[in-house]
């Protein structure tokens, strides 16, 4: 998810969102905005 994505959806901190991925490993980053 970029930031942008975030924007878009209207994900803010605190939101509970459900996320399914095809891949087979994630690597989430955690990024300072």
């Amino acid at each position: 998810m970029t930031i942008t994505s975030c924007e878009d959806l209207g994900i803010t901190q605190g939101v509970t969102v459900v996320a399914s991925f095809k891949a087979t490993s994630v690597h989430v980053i955690h990024r300072e905005k």
